[in-house]
């Protein structure tokens, strides 16, 4: 499984970056210290340096799955390189160094960010917060549309980094905020409270396979026709294999090495 990982993200890569050895190279160190650098030189010229490698891997999904849906933006592109820069340079006040056992932004942060701006969603929802990659991430795009909020549960109030605790979402920035509302409490106790219809869900809590089925069929009811259900650690069990397989009207229409989306017929 990691062989075929590996192999994706090589793909992703050489597709998308002149520099591709470099950049392949300069991920194998990514576990150990996320705040490793790399320059990134794309195909169609734009360059970037000094990148951390988990922002690296987000905006190569980016370029890349934007490409493949014809809605690549240049402006995107900076802007999102811009909020990937903002979340490390926040990680480094809470962190001088890397800290053991944790994880920075992945390439589900890159498609997300896409999705959000080709759909342009009116009610976007998300499970899991944590330090609010994800969130900044969508309300940045939500702003950039000029319409949309952001419903994010999670179960805690705050979160540990690094033996100090923050509130949960920390990193989003206060302008970013009035779009967006938190709600705290378990997914099952929280979900079934939620009416309204919505247009994009993404799952990134917890990641057992009961508790994913039962968030899956809760977005396939809610979603809008046309709707995005996105997870997030599609890999670890066959939550996601077997909701797809059993819903012919739930088109999958990305498989990436750890994500996955389909949209509702």
């Amino acid at each position: 499984m990691n062989i075929l990982k590996n192999l994706k993200k090589s793909y992703y890569v050489f597709w998308s970056v002149k520099n591709s050895l470099n950049v392949i190279n300069s991920f194998s160190k990514w576990h150990n210290n996320e705040y490793i650098q790399v320059d990134i030189k794309f195909k169609n010229g734009v360059k970037f340096e000094k990148v951390p490698v988990g922002a690296a891997w987000a905006i190569i999904n980016y370029y890349y799955w934007s490409h493949k849906f014809n809605s690549y933006s240049e402006g995107d592109l900076s802007i999102f390189y811009n909020v990937c820069m903002d979340i490390y340079s926040k990680l480094r006040e809470a962190c001088t160094e890397w800290p053991s056992n944790s994880w920075g932004l992945q390439g589900t942060h890159g498609i997300i960010f896409m999705m959000a701006r080709k759909y342009m969603p009116d009610v976007y929802v998300e499970t899991g917060i944590s330090r609010g990659f994800s969130s900044y991430i969508i309300l940045s795009a939500l702003k950039l549309n000029g319409k949309g909020r952001l419903i994010s549960i999670d179960i805690s109030d705050d979160v540990e980094l690094c033996k100090k605790k923050y509130k949960i979402g920390f990193v989003v920035p206060d302008d970013l905020r009035e779009n967006w509302k938190i709600i705290k409490g378990s997914t099952s106790d929280v979900l079934p409270e939620l009416k309204e219809n919505i247009d994009i869900f993404m799952h990134d809590s917890l990641h057992t396979q009961d508790n994913m089925t039962f968030e899956y069929r809760w977005a396939y009811d809610k979603l809008n026709k046309g709707g995005i259900l996105i997870s997030d650690d599609i890999d670890l069990n066959s939550a996601w294999k077997m909701f797809i397989g059993s819903h012919n009207d739930m088109k999958e229409i990305i498989k990436s090495v750890t994500t996955g989306v389909s949209i509702k017929k």
